[in-house]
């Protein structure tokens, strides 16, 4: 039995209206689940530096996630292996103020130079060290782009991330003190 030409015309038509209908479903769906995250995650970053206590010092490390206001599973799962791996291996540090956790919506206006000036072309996790107020040439940075093969394994991921959190902090300790040596 064949279709006729004008019935496959019009089913066609039918099902690429369904598959764009669907689209667009999705695409709403996550850009209304992405703007509730960015502001809770904000607020939970607020939380973290008021909790600390108000010290005159700024943090040794601040592990940002930034991500755009659209996100994938995967970089849904960066980001909670990656907060949880911190949090719970740096909960003194956290809680003195030294670590700080900041979640960054890169493509939100207040944070229009995170992609130059981190070298983003999608979400990362990255390492920085403040540097000297009113010399931001001496902030020092990370972008541990291997987290995106490392989803697979939380175990692993979290490992990479708190090793790296330490091996970071222990170079900023080196550069910081040949700096001071000078």
């Amino acid at each position: 039995m064949t279709i006729p030409d004008n019935a496959r015309t019009a089913l066609t038509v039918i099902l690429g209206g369904f598959a764009g209908i669907s689209m667009l479903v999705g695409l709403r769906q996550e850009w209304q689940r992405s703007q509730v995250a960015p502001a809770s995650a904000a607020s939970e970053t607020r939380a973290l530096e008021t909790s600390a206590g108000q010290t005159a010092l700024p943090p040794r490390l601040i592990v940002t996630y930034a991500h755009g206001s659209l996100r994938c599973e995967t970089c849904r799962t960066i980001e909670a292996y990656a907060s949880e791996a911190v949090r719970r291996a740096f909960v003194e540090e956290m809680a003195r103020g030294e670590i700080v956790w900041r979640d960054v919506v890169y493509d939100a206006p207040e944070h229009a130079d995170f992609p130059d000036r981190y070298n983003l072309v999608s979400s990362a996790i990255i390492l920085i060290a403040p540097g000297s107020p009113g010399d931001p040439a001496s902030e020092r940075w990370r972008r541990l782009d291997e987290v995106w093969q490392l989803t697979h394994n939380r175990d692993k991921f979290q490992t990479f991330i708190v090793d790296q959190v330490n091996e970071f902090l222990d170079e900023t300790r080196v550069h910081n003190s040949s700096d001071s040596d000078s």
